[in-house]
């Protein structure tokens, strides 16, 4: 009995030095990391409840407690977490996300980014990176939230610098007085380009042509071109809109 006691205070006092050290080490990596308090937090109980259930797991065998019984109890538990939580798959795949940015995100709190969008542009300051999202604000002081699950699976650019403010949605209606549906032409000096607007934001402007191709046009690019509307064309947007 009083080696079944030293044992089990031998458990807990690894326990607590397991605990002590794997704290220290995450609060350094998170400083490193520029993390914010709630993810260090969100790290913290994760390294614990581990712990926790490795040294309930090994008491429990120091108290002769049989293991197959502990199987069959840890496998009905997870039986039933796994069909309550199967609908909120999305929550739980961004929290584990958030994990792996904790521990290996090569950006921090602070860096110029652009994530790689195909018809959006994704660019500005890393402000926080949280359980689920990772908080952007971009040139225009709209705070962008991108959840952690769909960053990790998009090409992320690291910036140098902070990017040049590009057009406005104002100067864009400008430069191209057409809504989307309108049927263009585009002239390019002596080259032309037909196609109908299917997407038009400050940074670009997406055209199908007709040969069914799709063509991206930057905003910055149409400053200098010909535009005029196809015989087709839906009316242009009034100046004061």
């Amino acid at each position: 009995m009083l080696t079944t006691i030293a044992l089990i205070g031998s458990a807990t006092l690894g326990l607590l030095l397991c605990r002590h050290l794997l704290g220290a080490g995450l609060r350094k990596l998170a400083v490193k990391q520029a993390v914010s308090e709630l993810g260090l937090a969100f790290a913290l109980r994760s390294v614990n409840t581990v712990l926790f259930i490795v040294y309930g797991l090994v008491a429990l065998g120091l108290l002769g407690l049989d293991f197959g019984d502990v199987e069959v109890l840890l496998s009905s538990v997870f039986a039933v977490v796994g069909v309550a939580f199967f609908a909120q798959w999305s929550i739980l795949s961004n929290i584990t996300a958030s994990s792996i940015i904790f521990f290996s995100f090569p950006y921090r709190v602070g860096d110029w980014v652009s994530v790689v969008e195909k018809d959006v542009d994704i660019s500005g300051q890393v402000e926080d990176i949280t359980l689920f999202h990772v908080l952007i604000r971009n040139l225009r002081g709209e705070l962008i939230t991108y959840p952690n699950n769909l960053i990790l699976q998009k090409p992320v650019v690291r910036l140098k610098q902070k990017p040049l403010v590009g057009p406005t949605e104002e100067l864009s209606d400008e430069i191209v007085p057409f809504g989307v549906g309108s049927d263009i032409q585009l002239g390019f000096g002596e080259q032309t380009v037909n196609g109908r607007i299917i997407h038009k934001n400050a940074q670009r402007v997406l055209l199908a042509l007709d040969d069914g191709d799709t063509l991206a046009v930057p905003t910055v690019k149409l400053q200098g071109a010909l535009i005029r509307a196809s015989q087709a064309s839906a009316p242009a947007l009034a100046k004061d809109q």
